[in-house]
């Protein structure tokens, strides 16, 4: 019997989730009728839930928790907007290159924030 590998800690998932949303969104939409935003929520949501599992295990502070959660909370806004944006009454559709990248940069909650960016 071969020995299980230990699951890495939930900072590091997070930074995983973060650091792969290009490739897991691409594969999410090959196997399911979503649309690119809610491929990015589905992002949005690991994150989150990894950033609670870390702080319920002490890996980071309340504090950190919350700072991180601010940041997400600022993608969630801009990720509606550009949703509304691009939707139709029918469908939403595929949102330009430069729109998938300010969200994804945005994404990256562990990386330091743009000046002038408030985030």
């Amino acid at each position: 019997m071969e020995p299980q590998k230990e699951k890495p800690d939930p900072i590091t998932r997070a930074h995983n989730t973060i650091n792969q949303a290009e490739d897991l969104i691409a594969g999410e939409l090959e196997r399911t009728n979503n649309s690119w935003f809610a491929c990015l929520g589905s992002r949005v949501s690991t994150v989150e839930t990894l950033l609670d599992t870390a702080a319920l295990d002490g890996q980071i502070s309340s504090t950190e928790r919350n700072s991180l959660q601010k940041r997400l909370d600022l993608l969630k806004v801009d990720l509606k907007k550009a949703r509304t944006d691009f939707s139709t009454d029918f469908s939403e559709a595929e949102p330009p290159s430069e729109v998938k990248e300010k969200l994804l940069k945005e994404l990256n909650i562990f990386a330091e924030p743009e000046e002038g960016s408030g985030k």
